[in-house]
């Protein structure tokens, strides 16, 4: 999401990128629309695992941050 290295990965998490973590967006974030079918099918896998998780498990918290992000992205580029 980001064109360079970042202190929070970027790879294996967006949590941080695109605020799923409560906070606001990375200022360096950069929101690619082709990856719209991908953070979709991703975001609905996520959810089905938290499905079968206890709340508040790390594992679930660490899936709801996810989830936070991916809703954070789907929702700037349907609004641009």
């Amino acid at each position: 999401m980001k064109a360079g290295a970042c202190e929070y990965g970027g790879v294996e998490s967006i949590a941080r990128c695109a605020g799923g973590d409560g906070r606001k967006p990375c200022s360096d974030v950069l929101f690619d629309r082709t990856k719209e079918n991908q953070i979709r099918q991703d975001l609905l896998l996520a959810k089905e695992q938290m499905a079968r998780l206890p709340k508040g498990s790390p594992r679930y918290d660490a899936l709801q941050m996810e989830c936070h992000g991916m809703e954070n992205y789907l929702n700037v580029i349907e609004r641009s």
